[in-house]
């Protein structure tokens, strides 16, 4: 009887799924992926242009900074008012994020992401898609497969060097063979982006950074035949690291300056933005206790 016992016991904790640390604890937060401030509860974003109201935007986070629920209205160019909705639910046991959006009232196939113990993406899927993620020993991604219809379409390969440099590769996985899409080497500086189609290089951009990341300077040149069209921005920022002025040079066309101007709450988080082409947006933000 005792035996039996031991061997019952030793069969239960056999069966006893193993316990996964919640994955919540090791992903950036919503908050730092919107660029927010403090703890915010809800975000509440009305856009307007040239006077008239266009589109409000709702966001509404837990108290760890990820997103529950998020939903817009706006007014299209004709008239119309498209609605959407996106809820958001986390599997802490089992590493799981489910998005489940609703278009116009009509309910859209879940789209779900799996990580596993370390938090590391390795899988997600909706209706046409599974997307499959790998990772080195030092838990770098170095390689994505995009996957439609049960056929893998697209993969990105990453590659790291000692000097802190990455190259990122994009390619096609077509009928036609294995195709370079694009290629980008990027620094804590600098970044710089090829586009390729059919093989050759069609468009090359270049992207100049500070040390809090954000890009000051930007070049853009596309080749379209014969014809190279270039163009170039400088960004500026303020003391709260918003954006506050943009210059825009073009080859052909009259360079134009765009203005931000900001007002702040006491977290820091912008409360009002004004843009020069007549866009302005207003948001009214509650926080967590």
């Amino acid at each position: 009887m005792k035996q039996l016992v031991i061997i019952l016991l030793l069969f239960c904790a056999c069966s006893t799924s193993e316990h996964k640390e919640n994955f919540l604890l090791h992903i950036k937060n919503d908050w730092k992926e919107d660029q927010l401030r403090g703890r915010p509860k809800q975000v509440i974003e009305n856009e307007y242009k040239n006077g008239k109201w266009t589109s409000i935007l709702t966001c509404e986070y837990n108290e760890m900074g990820f997103l529950t629920r998020k939903d817009r209205i706006r007014i299209q160019s004709n008239g119309d008012i498209d609605t959407f909705l996106c809820k958001y639910e986390y599997d802490t046991i089992n590493g799981i994020k489910t998005i489940n959006e609703t278009f116009n009232g009509n309910l859209q196939t879940p789209n779900q992401f799996f990580y596993n113990a370390k938090g590391l993406l390795v899988r997600d899927t909706s209706f046409e898609r599974s997307n499959r993620y790998r990772y080195d020993t030092l838990d770098r991604l170095v390689e994505e497969i995009f996957n439609s219809m049960g056929i893998d379409v697209n993969k990105t390969v990453y590659d790291y060097y000692a000097d802190g440099k990455i190259k990122k590769g994009e390619y096609n996985l077509g009928e036609d063979g294995f195709k370079k899409k694009s290629e980008s080497i990027t620094t804590d500086s600098t970044a710089i982006y090829l586009f390729f189609h059919k093989g050759d290089t069609i468009q090359k951009r270049f992207e100049q950074k500070d040390k809090l990341g954000n890009t000051i300077f930007l070049t853009n040149d596309i080749v379209w035949g014969c014809q190279t069209t270039s163009a170039y921005v400088k960004y500026y920022y303020d003391a709260n690291n918003d954006l506050v002025k943009e210059e825009h040079v073009y080859l052909y066309d009259e360079p134009k300056i765009v203005l931000h101007d900001y007002h702040n709450d006491k977290a820091g988080n912008w409360l009002t933005k004004d843009d020069d082409d007549k866009t302005k947006l207003i948001r009214t933000i509650t926080y967590w206790e």
